[in-house]
């Protein structure tokens, strides 16, 4: 659980990645090889995160203040 930020940013990037430069080179036939590994990539990312776990301490729960209390 200690490296599920790290997860979190890992799949973030790879899934702008594909959206922004390898998403428009498809419709040109011209998919790389690194477009591929980042599809798998993201796919491993998926299954490996434990979704249910992030939605309820990262989504549902309250944040703390960032201020002293008076």
């Amino acid at each position: 659980m200690q490296m599920l930020p790290l997860l979190l940013f890992q799949f973030g990037y790879k899934v702008i990645w594909l959206i922004a430069i390898a998403l428009p080179q498809w419709d040109a036939f011209k998919s790389t090889e690194l477009a591929q590994a980042m599809l798998i990539g993201v796919i491993v990312d998926v299954i490996a995160i434990p979704w249910l776990y992030v939605f309820r301490n990262y989504a549902l729960q309250r944040g703390e203040r960032w201020t002293r209390k008076a």
